[in-house]
C-alpha cells in the first residue's frame, strides 16, 4: 500500500532574515505606509504622525486640520523593510492577502508560517496599517516565499483612503493573491476587486510604458477567493450543486463559457482577465466560542478540527500553485529580493505622482451602497423580530406593550447600524451618521404630530393590533350583552308599557368589558357598542305598533340613549316656548302667564284646504281634565280636540296662529297665508309613548290633508330616554 504524501507545507522550511547590522527584528515589518503614519523602529510599532500646527488658524482664517486631506496622502516606503527585502538573493515568490478588515487575514498567514508573525486584532479599529512583510521566508528547494499582509480595504477614511492603491500595489508585487472575505460574496467585493484591477493595470502600463497585452503573462498573480466562516451552498441557476470556483465564475462574476459577451458582467471580465488563474475555497467558522476566537493561537487545541483540516488543504492548494515572481518583459526573468525592491519603488512612485485615476467618488458610492444594503438587512431583521413577537395569540396587546417591543428592537437595530458604520466607514467620511440614523428610524416607524404611528416597518403591526383588538372587543361586548338578557328586558318593558331600568345592567356590562378587553380599540368599541346596543333596542321598538316613523338613535352614553324621528316641515327658528302657569281658581282651570306653550311653525299649507289636527301624545298630567270656556277665551281662535290614546282620552286646547316672532303671539292668521302654526298648550311633565319613558316635553302632531297623512312633530332637540 502506497504511503500518503506529506503535506506540501512540510516541503518548506522557515528561514529568518537578518539586517547587516544584525539588528533584532520583529516577526513582521511594514514595507509601505500611508504618509499619515511612520515606523518607530525603537519601539517596534507604527505611530500616527501629528501636524504640530493642527488646530491653529492660518493666515486665511482656516483652521489647520489634524490630518492632511485624503488627496494629499502619499505612500511611503519603510527603509528598514526595503533593505531587508533587498538582502534576499534567491528567486522569490510573494504570497499576499487582502480584503475587508477583521476578516482573519493576519491569522491565516501566521498559521501558514506556524507562528504569530502578523499581529491579530480583535477590536473595531483596523490592526494592520499599510503593507507588511514577514521577516521570515518559507524556503523551498528552488525558491523562497515572502508573505505579505495588507490593511483592510473597507474604509475610505483619511488614513485609509489609499487602501485601493495599497491593494493594487500588493497585487502587482504578488505571485499569488488571496482575497479574503466573510461568508457570501457581495457587490461591494466585486467593486473593490474591479477598482484594484483597473488601478493595477494603470500602474503597470505607466511603469512599463507598454500596453497591458504586451506585459509578460507570468508577471500577473494567481488569484484565490477565500470565503471565511462560510457555510454557503453553491448551486447553479437550475438549483444543481456547483463547485466553489464554478460558482464564483458563473454566479458572482457572471462569466459564461461562450464567446458571446451577452449576459457577461464587465466587472467579472475585467477581474478574471487580469489574473493568471482564479480559484475559490471556503473555511468554516473556527469555533463558536468567543473566548477561543479571541485567542486562536493560545487556544489552538480548541479550534474546530474541520476548520484545521480545510485550512491545511487550502495551504496545499496555494503552495502547489506558487512560483517565483518574474519581470514584466517577455523574457520573464525570475525576480529576487533586490529586483522586487526595485518594483516596490516604481509602483509607489507611480501611485504618488497623482496621475492615476481618482476612484474616490466610486469608493464613496460603493460605501453608501453597502450602507444601504446594511440598512435593508437591519430592517428585515427588525420585521422578523416583530413578527415573532406578534405571532399566534400574542395580539392584540396594549399600545404601551407594542411600543415597548418596538423600542427594544429599534434600539438593537440602531446598535447594529452603528457597528456596521464603524466597519464600513469608521470616521464617517462617506456617510453622515446622524442622517443615516434618522433614515433608519424613519424606516422603522413614522409618527404624525400627535405621536400616532402612520408609517414605517412598525405600522403594519400597529394596524393589525388595532384590527384584532376591535374584533375581540366587539365579540366580548356582544357576549356580555347576551349574558345579561339586555334586549329581552327592553322588549318586556316596552310591551308592558312601563319604564325600563337599565343603568345597573349597562354599568355591569361596562365593568366586565373594561376588565377583560385588550388593545387600542377598547374605548372606541365601548362607545360604539353603547350606540349599537341602543340601535338594536330601537330596531325592536320600531317594530311595535304605534311607534313614530323613522324612530332612531341620535346618540348614546353609558346611561342614556338619545332618540329622534322624522320631523315635519318646520322652520325651527320660529318655534317659541312660553313659560305660563295653569292653575285651579274657584273650581275652574284658568290659563295665566307662565303656563307652558310649545309652538311649531308649519309651512307649505294650501289655500282653502281642509286640515284636521290631532295630538298623538301629550303630557300625562292633562289626562281626563276639563278645560273651561274661560280658559279657551284666553287663547285667540281656540278649538278643542279630544285625543284617544292607549292610556285614555283627554282634551287639549289648540289655536291657529301666525308665529314669526314672539311679539306676534295671539294674532289671527288666514289659511291663505303661506305659513301657519299649531299651538298646543300642555304641562311640562314626563310623557310616555307606548311605554317608553322620556324626559322633557314630548309632542307629536299629525296633519291630515285630503286623506293623505303627513306626520309632523316639533323640533325635538335632545329627547332622552331615562334608564335609571
Amino acid at each position: 500500500m502506497a504511503k500518503a504524501s506529506p503535506p506540501v507545507r512540510e516541503q518548506f522550511s522557515l528561514r529568518y532574515l537578518k539586517l547587516p547590522e544584525d539588528k533584532t527584528l520583529p516577526r513582521s515589518l511594514p514595507l509601505i505606509l500611508p504618509s499619515t503614519h511612520a515606523w518607530d523602529g525603537e519601539r517596534g510599532k507604527v505611530v500616527e504622525k501629528h501636524n504640530p500646527l493642527a488646530g491653529l488658524v492660518d493666515d486665511d482664517g482656516v483652521r489647520v486640520p489634524r490630518r492632511p486631506p485624503a488627496g494629499e496622502i502619499k505612500l511611503e516606503i519603510v527603509p528598514d523593510a526595503l533593505a531587508l527585502l533587498s538582502s534576499v538573493r534567491r528567486p522569490l515568490a510573494v504570497l499576499s492577502i487582502c480584503g475587508p478588515f477583521r476578516s482573519g487575514k493576519s491569522y491565516f498567514l501566521s498559521r501558514l508560517l506556524g507562528k504569530e508573525f502578523f499581529e491579530v486584532g480583535h477590536g473595531m479599529k483596523a490592526c494592520t496599517i499599510g503593507l507588511w512583510m514577514s521577516t521570515a521566508l518559507l524556503e523551498g528547494e528552488d525558491y523562497s516565499i515572502l508573505l505579505v499582509d495588507t490593511q483592510g480595504v473597507d474604509s475610505i477614511s483619511a488614513t485609509e483612503s489609499i487602501g485601493s492603491s495599497l491593494m493594487s500595489v500588493t497585487a502587482l508585487l504578488s505571485s499569488f493573491l488571496i482575497y479574503n472575505s466573510k461568508n457570501v460574496p457581495d457587490k461591494f467585493d466585486i467593486e473593490k476587486l474591479r477598482i484594484c484591477v483597473l488601478l493595477s493595470s494603470t500602474i503597470l502600463c505607466q511603469v512599463s510604458s507598454k500596453e497591458l497585452a504586451d506585459i509578460n503573462k507570468k508577471f500577473f498573480p494567481n488569484f484565490l477567493w477565500l470565503l471565511r466562516d462560510s457555510h454557503l451552498q453553491t448551486l447553479d441557476s437550475s438549483r444543481r450543486p456547483l463547485d466553489l470556483t464554478s460558482y464564483i465564475r458563473s454566479r458572482v462574476l457572471k462569466l459564461d463559457d461562450s464567446d458571446s459577451s451577452e449576459g457577461k458582467s464587465e466587472a467579472g471580465k475585467e477581474i478574471s482577465g487580469f489574473f493568471r488563474s482564479l480559484e475559490c475555497r471556503k473555511l468554516p467558522l473556527p469555533s463558536i466560542t468567543p473566548v477561543v476566537l479571541k485567542d486562536m493561537f493560545g487556544l489552538s487545541d480548541r479550534i474546530s478540527k474541520v476548520f484545521t483540516m480545510e485550512m491545511s488543504k487550502t495551504f496545499d492548494l496555494i503552495l502547489q500553485s506558487m512560483s517565483p515572481k518574474t519581470s514584466m518583459d517577455r523574457a520573464a526573468t525570475v525576480v529576487d529580493g533586490t529586483k522586487l525592491a526595485e518594483l516596490v519603488r516604481k509602483f509607489v512612485d507611480a501611485v504618488n505622482t497623482g496621475s492615476l485615476p481618482d476612484f474616490r467618488q466610486g469608493w464613496m458610492a460603493q460605501v453608501r451602497l453597502r450602507c444601504q444594503e446594511k440598512i435593508d438587512n437591519i430592517v428585515a431583521v427588525y420585521r422578523d423580530r416583530m413578527s415573532r413577537c406578534t405571532l399566534g395569540n400574542n395580539l392584540p396587546m396594549e399600545e404601551e406593550r407594542i411600543a415597548e417591543i418596538h423600542g427594544k428592537f429599534a434600539d438593537e437595530s440602531l446598535d447594529e447600524l452603528n457597528t456596521s458604520l464603524s466597519e464600513i466607514d469608521p470616521p464617517g467620511i462617506a456617510i453622515d451618521r446622524n442622517e443615516t440614523v434618522h433614515l433608519l428610524e424613519g424606516l422603522l416607524a413614522q409618527y404624525d404630530a400627535g405621536g400616532k404611528v402612520v408609517g414605517g416597518a412598525l405600522y403594519p403591526y400597529v394596524v393589525e393590533n388595532h384590527s384584532l383588538s376591535k374584533e375581540t372587543c366587539e365579540a366580548l361586548w356582544a357576549k356580555l350583552v347576551k349574558e345579561c338578557n339586555f334586549y329581552e328586558k327592553v322588549s318586556q318593558a316596552v310591551r308592558a308599557g312601563v319604564p325600563c331600568h337599565l343603568k345597573d345592567d349597562i354599568q355591569k356590562i361596562e365593568e366586565k368589558f373594561l376588565a377583560s378587553a385588550v388593545g387600542p380599540a377598547k374605548q372606541e368599541v365601548l362607545e360604539k357598542s353603547h350606540m349599537e346596543t341602543a340601535k338594536q333596542s330601537v330596531e325592536m321598538l320600531s317594530k311595535l305598533p304605534g311607534m313614530p316613523r323613522d324612530f332612531r338613535v341620535a346618540g348614546a352614553s353609558y346611561n342614556k340613549i338619545k332618540l329622534s324621528w322624522e320631523p315635519p316641515i318646520i322652520n325651527p327658528h320660529a318655534v317659541v316656548v312660553y313659560r305660563v302657569q295653569m292653575r285651579m281658581d274657584g273650581g275652574e282651570w284658568k290659563v295665566v302667564r307662565e303656563t307652558t306653550r310649545t309652538s311649531a311653525l308649519i309651512s307649505n299649507l294650501v289655500d282653502s284646504a281642509k286640515y284636521e289636527f290631532s295630538v298623538v301624545a301629550v303630557g300625562e298630567e292633562l289626562q281626563g281634565q276639563e278645560v273651561s270656556e274661560g280658559a279657551k277665551t284666553k287663547v285667540s281662535g281656540a278649538r278643542e280636540f279630544t285625543v284617544n290614546l292607549a292610556s285614555g282620552a283627554f282634551p287639549v286646547i289648540a289655536a291657529v296662529n301666525h308665529f314669526l316672532h314672539e311679539r306676534q303671539r295671539g294674532r289671527q292668521v288666514n289659511w291663505a297665508k303661506a305659513a301657519a302654526a299649531i299651538v298646543l298648550t300642555t304641562a311640562v311633565t314626563p310623557a310616555t309613548v307606548v311605554g317608553f319613558p322620556f324626559s322633557g316635553p314630548l309632542l307629536a302632531i299629525s296633519l291630515a290633508h285630503d286623506d293623505q297623512l303627513e306626520e309632523l312633530s316639533k323640533s325635538w332637540g335632545d329627547i332622552t330616554p331615562v334608564v335609571d
